[in-house]
């Protein structure tokens, strides 16, 4: 969802700056994409705050970046993004497979994609695991009820490729907001969303 459907990446930016400033830590994007903000925190704050204290930042942070989102809007969505869903869902089943938190995952849906016709979503809230791990993508394929070597994940993160791999499936790199491709291990490489209609068909 981040970064491939919308284009919230400097808002989680923004709201882990808010959130760990107190701490004299600040983060880049690339550091961010594609994992949890309770594996972020945990990564970075394990040694000073307990976990309860942890789940309080956790939560501080999930409530900034929703509202600098909510505040945005519809400016959020990537080019296309809505239809290139729509037409995708007219040819196959599709998942939405995100690391953000439930409470993000229904703003975007009720309130930026609208009509996009979901398969089934898997969030934060239903693994156990953070990509780079594969839990996301064999929850929602378990759920699909289909084989992962027949299944396409769109990525923008190298984690989330890692993952998207490592659960069996094809993998195609959203790089409009990457520019180190050469590093990428994913065999498709796409500049904007609608680039995968003819790798679905």
């Amino acid at each position: 969802m981040d970064g491939v459907l919308i284009d919230s990446m400097p808002c989680h930016k923004s709201a882990f700056d808010e959130v760990l400033t107190p701490f004299g830590i600040s983060v880049d994007i690339e550091d961010i994409a594609g994992r949890s903000t309770k594996e972020i925190i945990a990564s970075l704050l394990s040694d000073t705050l307990t976990e309860v204290q942890q789940q309080a930042v956790c939560q501080a942070k999930t409530d900034a970046a929703l509202k600098i989102m909510r505040s945005l809007g519809k400016e959020l969505l990537l080019p296309g993004a809505p239809e290139v869903v729509q037409s995708i869902s007219a040819i196959v089943p599709v998942a939405l497979c995100t690391s953000a938190s439930m409470n993000t995952v229904s703003f975007v849906l009720s309130v930026l994609l609208g009509d996009c016709n979901f398969a089934t979503v898997v969030t934060s809230a239903d693994v156990r695991y953070a990509k780079p791990h594969p839990q996301v993508y064999t929850l929602a394929i378990q759920q699909l009820g289909l084989s992962p070597s027949i299944c396409l994940v769109v990525e923008d993160s190298e984690s989330g490729v890692v993952a998207g791999h490592t659960a069996g499936c094809e993998v195609s790199h959203l790089t409009q907001h990457c520019s180190q491709t050469n590093h990428c291990s994913a065999r498709h490489h796409i500049k904007v969303l609608s680039d995968i209609l003819p790798l679905v068909r």
